[in-house]
């Protein structure tokens, strides 16, 4: 007993005080999922500017004065958004409020500024962010120092929609998910499966995701033999596989 007590108090008097006086920023993450950030101007109503947050935690010892940070694009070779046509550029004045972490503070809102622009009708386009040095922070770990906003003016899988929403409604489909859309009043986007306790693979109440999807189910049967009877293919996607829903 003796000596373990005395190989403890060795331990305890060996812990190195952390002295790393260089801080750090981090994206905050739910999920892997958080790393992409799906907004479409669909759910917009009209509006050409709308503002996407994202959550920044430091990393380091608490600052005794305001800190400045910022954000830049990280190019990925493909279906880039660009600066000034999709999103604010980040060198603008309008972020510079935004772009400061209080006294005191270890976890702040940032904006990032999306644009619509026509071209949204017709395609995605990803802006993906990283954190830019400044004389106050460095970036933080590499696996949390990105976020991707897919920027759309179309209807956007949410990133919730996997094991158990696929397991329920069946594969995500853009026409599938305006049909939902149209049917309850409801988007089915993130921000409400979030709402109603979604995740990838688990549901705070799995009877009310049931029976929506009998609901939908008996709707598209009805619509569907009213098409039929007016000389009309049923309800498909953009390349021909018909919407379905499953009844439990």
């Amino acid at each position: 007993m003796l000596a373990l007590l005395a190989l403890t108090a060795s331990c305890q008097q060996d812990l190195p005080l952390y002295s790393d006086g260089q801080a750090r920023l981090n994206f905050f993450y739910d999920n892997e999922a958080d790393s992409i950030i799906p907004y479409s101007f669909i759910y917009n109503r009209g509006g050409n500017v709308d503002t996407v947050w994202l959550t920044v935690g430091t990393m380091g010892f608490l600052g005794q004065t305001d800190r400045t940070m910022r954000l830049y694009q990280i190019p990925t070779g493909k279906d880039d958004a660009v600066p000034g046509v999709h999103y604010l550029d980040f060198s603008d004045a309008a972020y510079a409020p935004y772009f400061v972490v209080p006294a005191g503070e270890v976890r702040i809102s940032v904006p990032v500024i999306v644009l619509r622009d026509a071209s949204l009708a017709k395609g995605d386009v990803t802006l993906k962010v990283g954190f830019q040095a400044t004389s106050d922070f460095l970036p933080g770990y590499p696996e949390r120092g990105f976020k991707r906003v897919l920027i759309s003016d179309q209807l956007v899988k949410p990133t919730r929609w996997g094991g158990l929403m696929d397991f329920i409604f069946g594969a995500y489909g853009r026409q599938k998910h305006l049909f939902m859309i149209q049917h309850s009043n409801f988007n089915w986007d993130d921000e409400y499966l979030r709402s109603i306790g979604v995740s990838l693979y688990y549901a705070d109440d799995q009877a009310y995701l049931r029976y929506m999807c009998n609901k939908f189910a008996r709707q598209l049967r009805a619509e569907n033999e009213e098409r039929v009877a007016a000389g009309l293919p049923v309800l498909s996607e953009a390349d021909g596989t018909p919407v379905t829903f499953a009844m439990y």
